[in-house]
């Protein structure tokens, strides 16, 4: 993935031996991990009963609160998809399967941002319950629904949006956009979209 705060993440790796000012923190610890692939043709899979999370995007643009959170306003909800006898395409739940498979931090892990620049930090990464954490760097634009994560060798995009965990309040869940890994992956398949979902116990703002 091309970096779109790559010159950003050079200059702050080039100052992490420095002492910085953190001006507040977000954590994103993550509770569940999901995927959603679509192949040519429409099919695909995808849930929301409205309770449980769903699968929704947005692009509004989101803010930080004085308690170190943040998320965005509104979210949209894809349709579910199945075979045409009501069955999702084994293809599909492989894929899936995959991507929950390979996701760099599982249930259990999370992400916590330090601001210490308006537009980036260092982000400490847990990948899951029983791995040590791991430092790495972050960067966001001002005012987008989004954040780039670079540690340990990973390096991508995670969109903020929300969802019903089955209380009065929403939580954030973040997307990260694998489509063209995967149809690079499974040339044959017709993936048209490929996401994962990680969904965090973060109050969506």
């Amino acid at each position: 993935m091309k970096s779109v705060f790559f010159l950003l993440a050079a200059l702050l790796l080039a100052a992490c031996g420095e002492s910085t000012v953190v001006f507040y923190t977000v954590h994103y610890p993550v509770v569940l991990v999901e995927a959603e692939v679509t192949l040519d043709g429409g099919s695909g899979s995808g849930e929301d009963d409205g309770t449980t999370p769903d699968d929704g995007t947005s692009s509004d643009d989101e803010t930080a609160s004085d308690d170190g959170t943040e998320g965005s306003g509104t979210d949209t909800t894809n349709e579910t998809r199945t075979e045409s006898d009501g069955t999702e395409d084994p293809l599909v739940q492989e894929i899936e399967a995959a991507i929950v498979a390979a996701a760099p931090v599982q249930a259990g892990g999370g992400y916590t941002l330090y601001f210490s620049q308006y537009n980036g930090g260092r982000a400490r990464i847990v990948r899951n319950p029983e791995a040590e954490p791991v430092m790495g760097l972050f960067g966001k634009e001002p005012a987008k629904s989004q954040f780039e994560v670079i540690f340990d060798g990973e390096d991508y995009i995670c969109k903020t949006s929300s969802y019903n965990d089955g209380t009065e309040v929403r939580k954030t869940v973040l997307e990260i956009d694998l489509t063209e890994s995967f149809q690079a992956l499974y040339p044959t398949a017709g993936i048209t979209r490929a996401v994962r979902r990680e969904y965090t116990s973060t109050t969506a703002n």
